[in-house]
């Protein structure tokens, strides 16, 4: 299904197209595509233990990402298990981006019904501390920008809101008095999500 209306169809032929090219060794390996799948990016398993990453729009034609640099950094540190890269592609056969190989998490999608919001609470805390202690300088830059840079946006949601929402006003107006605060994590966009396999990682975009 596509979400945006720039985006390429991503399917199968066109990873064994890829593969076939630039990756030979595992061109024969079994290929299944991961649903739900990421917001920007087509998913597909690998074998047992590689996960391919693939843009589907506004990819980079340049090599490198921060994925590429900061995951493999950020898994021994953070207390859940995360994808890490295992290679880049290259643009080929007919796709105009780079794209990436990373290990596979397993797990599998939660029922919201049945979490439990406690613990949810306290292992997104232990997330957010083991990030904190992260040295921020030369991260990229994501979405974990001042609060009140946004504030224009969320007061445009707000006015929209079927209800009273003088909660959620109350937190822009903090944002306002402390704007650093959304920035002390750093990294907030690198994550199991920011992978695009969120849908299957048994504990992140």
């Amino acid at each position: 299904m596509r979400m945006h209306v720039d985006e390429l169809d991503i399917d199968q032929p066109v990873v064994r197209r890829l593969l076939a090219e630039q990756f030979p060794e595992w061109a024969g390996m079994p290929l299944a595509r991961v649903e739900p799948s990421g917001t920007d990016n087509a998913i597909f398993r690998l074998g047992d233990e590689l996960a391919v990453r693939i843009p589907r729009r506004d990819g980079s034609t340049t090599a490198g990402s921060k994925e590429l640099d900061w995951l493999a950094r950020l898994a021994p540190i953070v207390p859940v298990e995360i994808p890490v890269p295992v290679a880049q592609g290259a643009p080929g056969a007919g796709y105009p981006w780079f794209w990436e190989f990373h290990t596979w998490v397993d797990g599998a999608t939660g029922d919201v019904e049945e979490l439990d919001a406690v613990q949810a609470a306290v292992d997104l805390a232990a997330i957010v501390r083991a990030l904190q202690l992260v040295e921020p300088e030369g991260a990229p830059p994501g979405r974990g920008n001042p609060l009140a840079e946004r504030d224009a946006e969320m007061q445009g949601w707000l006015a929209e809101f079927d209800g009273d929402p003088p909660s959620q006003a109350s937190g822009s107006a903090r944002s306002r008095r402390n704007p650093g605060m959304a920035r002390r994590c750093g990294i907030t966009a690198i994550s199991t999500c920011a992978t695009g396999s969120c849908a299957t990682a048994a504990s992140p975009a």
